[in-house]
């Protein structure tokens, strides 16, 4: 057999979109800009049914999807009477990353084994319009993200995996995260940290949060491990702002909302995923040939 096994998948999206519209009018000025960005996207990387693999210093099975949207809708509207904007900035994210071995396949490494999915998200919504008139002038904008994500990793039920560990010991992740805030580097379309600062020394806003300023990151902590490992990571970071505006003689009307409905499913399991909500796992095997691995 050789050295090292390696089945990996990865997907990459990186998206700028950007919407604008102007209306000017002597009477009346009226405009609307919407961006919609919908996107369904599944990686995966797997060992099939009744494979059998043996390595020696690796046997590696990844999946890994990241995003990187920016979607921006923004709009003016003037008139001499009347000045009315509308603008949405709309994304709708379907994302599964999977790696798994499936049933009645035998794995062998005398070395390590690990089964990794790992999924990355970066999201800015900026949604903006205004509306400007010497009679009425209404402003309305609106952010609004879908985000439904599914990370696995598993080794089905049958399936049969040892790892001796006789091998430098693999980076893996182990189930927590490095928080960092680090200075705002807006790039284009991206989203910056509101730029406040969080304490002047006697009086704290929101408890001094560092993230009034600054930009937060993180990155999955690993820790050095031999033999099996299977492991699911998600992050996602989403950032949403609708601003609007209006100025009339007589009447001027803004509206403005940000929504954000986010659904993560993340696991990593020995034995069927489709098992782990609580009923008995059976048949999985693992180490078999060395129980101290």
């Amino acid at each position: 057999a050789g050295r090292s096994l390696a089945v990996h998948a990865h997907a990459r999206t990186d998206l700028l979109s950007i919407v604008g519209t102007v209306g000017i009018g002597g009477t009346a000025g009226v405009g609307g800009a919407a961006d919609v960005v919908v996107i369904d996207k599944k990686t995966a990387a797997w060992i099939g049914e009744g494979v059998i693999a043996r390595s020696g210093d690796s046997l590696a099975v990844g999946a890994s999807s990241a995003e990187a949207i920016r979607s921006v809708g923004v709009g003016l509207s003037a008139g001499g009477t009347a000045g009315v904007q509308g603008s949405a900035s709309v994304l709708v994210l379907d994302i599964d990353t999977l790696a798994s071995v499936k049933t009645g396949s035998a794995l062998f490494s005398d070395g390590n084994l690990v089964i990794a999915a790992d999924a990355d998200s970066d999201l800015d919504l900026l949604a903006g319009a205004i509306g400007a008139a010497g009679t009425a002038a209404v402003g309305a904008g609106a952010a609004v993200a879908v985000v439904d994500k599914t990370t696995h990793a598993w080794i089905d039920d049958g399936a049969a995996a040892s790892a001796l560990g006789n091998a430098a010991a693999a980076q893996v992740a182990d189930g927590g995260f490095d928080i960092d805030y680090v200075a705002t580097a807006a790039g284009e379309g991206e989203v910056a940290a509101p730029g406040i600062t969080p304490s002047d020394g006697e009086n704290d806003l929101a408890g001094g949060s560092a993230a009034l300023d600054a930009t937060r990151t993180s990155s999955a902590s690993t820790s050095a491990h031999r033999g099996l490992a299977v492991t699911a990571v998600n992050r996602d970071d989403i950032k949403g702002f609708a601003v609007t505006g209006a100025a009339a003689g007589t009447a001027a009307v803004t509206l403005s909302g940000e929504v954000s409905v986010h659904q993560t499913d993340t696991r990593a399991s020995i034995g069927s995923i489709a098992l782990a909500e609580g009923a008995s796992h059976t048949g999985v095997q693992v180490n078999a040939d060395n129980t101290g691995a």
